[in-house]
């Protein structure tokens, strides 16, 4: 075989799996600290708490509000999760510090190379009886940036951070 037909052959394989990294969405979490908490009930209360800080952020708060208490209601661990100002045994606060949004226009015109949708959180967990952080920790979604994927959404950056939230909680 010629150099330049393992040349064609490897750069082939490359594309594709540039390809494909680029159809799917996800997410990642980074634990600053943890500290044990003391006398939590079992399934403690939980009222979540949802910040825009980031400019334009206000454009997903509602859903990424959602999409972190669907979350955390899925998890099973809490008897109770609110986001109302109701006595609770833990306060999760999340503050949207990243958010980048690849308009549909930006997405047709420049396809991959317009990005992809982000958004991302600092979060802390604060036992209420005894006003001690028991955990922070940066949470981040992001969404495909292939046009033609079905994960390359703003949606799908609110749900991968929405789950990295509720795994790190």
């Amino acid at each position: 075989m010629s150099i330049r037909a393992n040349f064609c052959k490897l750069l082939l394989v490359l594309s594709l799996g540039g390809f494909l990294a680029a159809c799917s969405s996800g997410g990642n979490i980074k634990v600053l600290s943890a500290t044990p908490a003391a006398n939590l009930p079992a399934q403690p209360s939980v009222r979540l708490v949802v910040n825009a800080v980031a400019k334009d952020s206000g454009d997903v708060l509602a859903d990424a509000r959602a999409a972190i208490l669907g979350q955390l209601e899925a998890t099973g661990r809490y008897s109770k999760v609110s986001v109302g100002p109701e006595p609770s045994d833990l306060v999760i606060t999340v503050d949207i510090v990243n958010y980048a949004k690849v308009s549909t226009a930006e997405r047709v015109l420049v396809g991959a190379l317009a990005g992809r949708n982000r958004v991302g959180t600092s979060v802390k967990v604060v036992q209420s009886s005894t006003n001690v952080t028991v955990k922070s920790f940066e949470a981040n979604g992001e969404s495909a940036a292939h046009p033609f994927s079905s994960e390359s959404g703003l949606s799908d950056a609110v749900r991968e951070v929405a789950k990295q939230i509720g795994a790190g909680v």
